[in-house]
């Protein structure tokens, strides 16, 4: 996480710096990244970006973490504006995810960057170890109407909204790697979602 006294920074001097890292953690992989690229391109010194943060993977970290934030933040704003219709958020999530995807070349097989590894590994650890999924859950959980849910208990909720959240991004993967067809893709989110709601045997 980056100091204080990069916290302290006027906020257009951060997003240079952020900016510059993250035109170089979309460009190289770990190893390959240049501290001496993303300074010269942030117009900082040497020492000023040791004052800011640890090394890059320090700075890595802190670029996540505020991108994942600020994503939380937008289905925040969104499940307040529709009444808390996860369904909604869900469709709506896969277009937002097909670009978040093109964005960062997360689906690019053949270019392993930094941020794409960044990006996805939060998802090869126990959930209830990703904070900020824990958060959301929880927000969501303690703002729902929860006679509309069949969930009773918080800890399934999460792994339930989990495992949406990876419906999403299998969705918007076959979307944007493999091109298949949105009608026929978007048709199969919804048998799949439907089978997720009701179970695979019919009763």
């Amino acid at each position: 996480m980056p100091t204080e006294r990069f916290l302290r920074l006027p906020g257009d001097k951060q997003d240079k710096i952020l900016d510059a890292a993250e035109k170089e953690f979309c460009a190289y992989p770990m190893e390959d990244i240049s501290i001496n690229r993303i300074i010269k391109d942030a117009g900082i010194s040497r020492g000023s970006f040791y004052t800011y943060f640890n090394d890059k993977q320090d700075v890595l970290d802190y670029l996540v973490r505020r991108f994942r934030e600020r994503e939380y933040d937008q289905a925040r704003e969104y499940l307040l504006e529709h009444d808390f219709d996860v369904d909604a958020l869900m469709l709506k999530s896969i277009d937002h995810c097909v670009e978040v995807f093109r964005h960062f070349g997360i689906c690019d097989l053949g270019h392993d960057t930094a941020i794409k590894r960044g990006l996805v590994q939060f998802n090869g650890g126990r959930p209830e170890e990703d904070e900020l999924a824990m958060e959301f859950c929880q927000w969501i959980w303690d703002r729902i109407d929860r006679d509309r849910y069949r969930v009773r208990d918080m800890d399934i909720f999460r792994d339930v909204f989990l495992h949406l959240m990876m419906l999403i991004f299998m969705t918007a993967a076959r979307l944007l790697i493999f091109g298949d067809d949105r009608e026929r893709t978007m048709k199969r989110y919804e048998e799949m979602l439907d089978i997720m709601k009701k179970g695979l045997i019919r009763r």
